[in-house]
């Protein structure tokens, strides 16, 4: 008895032109998104070092850990603070600009150090944008790791997406 399992598409198709053009265009598209994302991470970065320094009542922090699907864990710095501004009171939760992860043990100490201002009602410092005051962060600067991250993704694939796209033939099949 033979058993013949037939695709709904012809697998040809795969090394088209027509396909890398499709998947050339998805990659472009993807890595303009990413270098756009660093643009715009550098800019807040540099926006927020014109931001006001204050203080806040730290109301709760704690360390958030997450897994990703290869099962490995990245942390970062969860907070909730309070500030009065212009005599109007606000939240915030922000630790950072843009998160980054940070190792296990870095995020731990600076969860304690959050959590002892909060135990002493101390004033704890942070930024505040002049313009917005609803935008704060404890941490007014960026990581360089995001922007470096996102810099080489966004460079990645936008060469591979645009080689695939405008250069087809160069993506070829090889066994």
């Amino acid at each position: 008895m033979k058993f013949s399992f037939g695709l709904p598409f012809n697998p040809s198709f795969i090394y088209s032109d027509k396909f890398k053009k499709s998947i050339g265009a998805i990659f472009l598209i993807c890595g303009i998104g990413m270098l756009w994302l660093t643009v715009k991470i550098f800019v807040d970065g540099q926006n927020a070092l014109k931001w006001t320094p204050h203080h806040a009542t730290i109301q709760d922090a704690s360390v958030r850990n997450s897994t990703n699907s290869d099962g490995q864990k990245s942390y970062h710095v969860k907070v909730r603070y309070r500030y009065r501004w212009d005599g109007r009171v606000y939240e915030g939760d922000r630790y950072q600009l843009h998160p980054s992860n940070m190792g296990r043990k870095k995020v731990e100490e600076i969860v304690l150090d959050l959590l002892f201002a909060k135990q002493d009602r101390d004033n704890y410092p942070i930024f505040v944008n002049p313009e917005k005051p609803k935008k704060s962060a404890i941490k007014n600067s960026v990581s360089k790791g995001s922007q470096f991250g996102s810099l080489l993704l966004g460079v990645f694939f936008t060469l591979f997406g645009y080689i695939a796209f405008f250069h087809p033939g160069l993506v070829n099949r090889t066994y």
